[in-house]
């Protein structure tokens, strides 16, 4: 059936005027994890001689980087092998780049890819503890799969499941003397959001990193206090530090290699 009348105005108006009478909803929001938290509990011994501990590890910076959805990189119940393959993360979703700059992600579904044609996931090589590059190539050489085995694994070569991670999330916070109330397995996509908002990016950017299709991203992060004093700086005080070049002064530079 076609689509179209989901992006019609008058269907907009309607929806958003119900929104607007109807009371406010609480929504229990799991904690973001920092870019400081995931490095913590990525980086624990246990990674280092443990596949399985290597594999929560890598599983973690990828999700948190690509802002994944606890149930695109995890199953909730047992899938039949014949199937997995068509519709779940398998190693043959993993392609690293020539140059080892980054790999790329592909997801066979996705919740807004409504026409299942598949989605593409940069994770670039950022050269940090939480590097989800590093781990998928530190992940692949010491255990190897079939192209057609799960991306992320249990020790019985079963694929990692929701209660699997969470157990493992929540663990390795007490284990470095963090909370794990407030945690969930939505914490890395919450994280992932607020890191890239903290950091500068674009509502738009940050609805294109994430796979956001609606305005329901704003509800993952918040504007921090540094990041709003810039922005008021900007327009009271235009600050040159933190101001873009004009359009006169960046035709300048590109023809005398220096702007004005």
């Amino acid at each position: 059936m076609p689509l179209d009348v989901f992006q019609s105005p008058w269907l907009r108006r309607i929806i958003d005027g119900r929104r607007r009478i109807e009371p406010p909803k609480e929504h229990k929001q799991a904690i973001a994890i920092s870019p400081q938290v995931l490095a913590e509990i990525t980086t624990t011994p246990a990674a280092a001689t443990s596949i399985e501990g290597l594999t929560f590890d890598t599983a973690a910076k990828v999700a948190f980087a690509g802002m994944l959805r606890l149930g695109e990189f995890t199953v909730n119940k047992k899938i039949k092998k014949e199937t997995f393959q068509y519709t779940r993360l398998t190693r043959s979703d993993i392609t690293f780049s020539a140059d080892r700059t980054h790999a790329i992600l592909r997801l066979k579904r996705s919740k807004t890819d409504t026409k299942h044609e598949g989605v593409d996931i940069v994770l670039p090589a950022t050269g940090t503890a939480t590097c989800p590059y590093a781990a998928l190539r530190e992940l692949f050489h010491r255990d190897p799969k079939n192209l057609t085995s799960p991306l992320f694994q249990m020790r019985d070569g079963e694929p990692i499941t929701r209660d699997w991670m969470i157990t493992r999330l929540h663990k390795r916070l007490r284990t470095t003397s963090n909370s794990s109330k407030g945690y969930s397995g939505h914490s890395f996509r919450r994280g992932g959001a607020q890191a890239a908002a903290d950091n500068g990016l674009l509502v738009e950017d940050i609805k294109a990193i994430g796979r956001w299709s609606s305005d329901a991203a704003h509800r993952y992060f918040q504007r921090s206090i540094t990041h709003k004093l810039s922005l008021a700086r900007r327009f009271l005080l235009r600050d040159s530090s933190l101001v873009f070049p004009t359009a006169d002064s960046w035709a300048q530079f590109l023809l005398h290699g220096s702007h004005t």
